[in-house]
């Protein structure tokens, strides 16, 4: 098994998971949204300050107006006339603009919104969101519940968010069946909107993202056509709607990510000249965007997304040296986002991805001791997400690949206690993570490495018995998954490296 093979298993899949999602989840409301709200609520004949503030959005400072339309919605607060229900819109408005260029700030201006107006259905939404990006669950399902529950009695718009909301909570959580059937239940959603309009942008789009999350479940499953299908028929609709509009930056972005879910789709099936071409799509306009937008965060991140790709690819085609650079550049950018909002969690697991990918990269290059460092780095990442939620199925598995990548660091420096102790803290901590996690290929492919590293080590201390133990565990795992998906030819040759092994040792 090679290097480039063991990354494309174990790397990316989540990543991109979190990637599409993020970009829909928040793909609802803008700081161009909230140009319409002054604009169409003349409240700038209410209060100067929205005159001025609106003026420095329509000349692209929204920096300059936040602090006028926080020192607005302060005032609210104070304001004795309908207090909480003006000042809860004020802090919504202040958030959308804070959120381009300091997500952590608007999460706080979108919490403050809700805990003034607690039944305004849009704040429930938005806050539910950026709980979730902050990693606090519990809040964010309470939130997206509150809005199916009374679903009857609200727009369909909002309970179609919900629905996705609740599928991400599912799809964090290792319940891949589960988080279909909300995906599934919005796409039902989607689909009556725009049977009831078929000429509205936004309900297209809200179809789009259906598909693009459904591809996403379907691709972690093993499931190649029926992502490839699902990824297709999402891009065919943002294709068209960006053709309408080409200035929609929004939905740019939107069309960007399905060529990284395309790209993944062929990266799995070994089409690496087809993922090569997707990614670089998805590059060119990720690129132009972080140019055109330097303050724009998010549009950051996503160049990093795209950078992470083309160096899954040149690793894959063993161009080192241009895969590191490409690492590099990831984990560089994503450490500045990382310290610009220290609580978003899915630009943390980004970073801890980077840096595996740099590590693997340095032993490649026969650097053990770099790669070490680069583990290292993301083993404090990936411990700190594990103990913040020790029921998200997805952070569980991320330190066990940890804890496996710092055990292959150390054998080669030849620290053997260290190695098997940490190969084994690996296993431990994914196998038990296994009995929720059931339906997630990729965990489940990485439990299996996570006995074959540990049979290897345990092999090498000529401890027969324990390792063959090891070992057929881990078969047993591999050979489940080839069976669900025997066009997978990367996890064929890992089967046979498992019936190598073990008759190795009983010979």
């Amino acid at each position: 098994m090679t290097a480039s093979v063991k990354n494309r298993n174990t790397l990316g899949l989540t990543l991109v998971a979190l990637v599409a999602l993020a970009a829909c989840a928040r793909a609802r409301r803008t700081p161009d949204d909230t140009l319409v709200v002054l604009i169409d609520s003349d409240v700038s004949e209410v209060d100067p300050r929205y005159a001025q503030a609106l003026e420095l959005l329509k000349a692209g400072k929204p920096s300059e107006a936040e602090p006028l339309l926080k020192a607005v919605a302060e005032d609210k607060v104070k304001s004795a006339e309908n207090a909480n229900m003006d000042a809860a819109a004020a802090y919504r408005n202040l958030a959308s603009i804070a959120a381009v260029s300091d997500p952590g700030r608007a999460r706080e201006y979108y919490s403050r919104a809700a805990q003034l107006d607690p039944g305004n259905v849009e704040g429930i939404i938005w806050n539910g969101w950026y709980q979730l990006e902050a990693g606090n669950r519990d809040a964010a399902q309470a939130a997206f519940e509150r809005v199916v529950g009374t679903g009857s009695s609200l727009n369909s718009d909002q309970v179609f968010w919900a629905q996705n909301g609740l599928g991400d909570i599912r799809m964090q959580q290792g319940d891949l069946p589960g988080a279909l059937v909300k995906y599934r239940d919005g796409l039902a959603i989607a689909e009556t909107l725009v049977h009831s309009d078929p000429d509205s942008s936004d309900w297209q789009r809200n179809l789009s993202t259906s598909f693009q999350r459904i591809g996403v479940i379907q691709l972690a499953q093993n499931d190649f056509q029926g992502a490839s299908e699902s990824f297709e028929d999402g891009l065919a609709i943002m294709d068209k709607l960006t053709k309408s509009d080409p200035d929609n930056s929004d939905w740019q972005r939107d069309l960007s990510t399905y060529f990284d879910g395309i790209g993944r789709v062929k990266f799995s099936q070994n089409d690496l000249a087809g993922a090569l071409k997707s990614y670089q799509d998805g590059l060119e306009i990720a690129d132009k965007l972080a140019k055109s937008g330097p303050g724009n965060l998010r549009w950051q991140r996503d160049l990093t997304t795209y950078l992470n790709n083309i160096g899954q690819v040149r690793s894959a085609l063993n161009d080192i040296s241009g895969a590191l650079r490409s690492y590099l550049d990831s984990s560089d950018l994503l450490e500045r986002l990382v310290k610009s909002d220290p609580d978003n969690v899915g630009w943390q697991h980004d970073l801890w991805v980077a840096l595996n990918n740099v590590g693997d990269a340095k032993a490649a290059q026969g650097d053990p001791t770099g790669a070490l460092k680069s583990y290292r780095d993301g083993f404090a990442i990936a411990d700190k997400l594990a103990k913040s939620d020790p029921g998200n199925a997805g952070w569980r598995s991320d330190l066990a690949m940890s804890f496996n990548k710092i055990g292959g660091a150390l054998a080669v420096q030849g620290d053997i206690p260290g190695a098997l102790k940490s190969f084994g803290d690996g296993v431990a901590v994914i196998d038990e993570g296994t009995k929720s996690d059931s339906g997630n290929a990729e965990r489940l492919h990485r439990v299996s490495m996570s006995f074959f590293q540990l049979g290897l080590m345990l092999k090498e201390q000529k401890d027969t018995e324990t390792a063959l133990e090891a070992l057929r565990q881990g078969r047993a795992i591999m050979a489940r998954l080839t069976e669900q998906a025997p066009q997978n030819a990367d996890w064929k040759n890992d089967l046979d490296a498992f019936d190598r092994q073990i008759r190795d040792l009983k010979s």
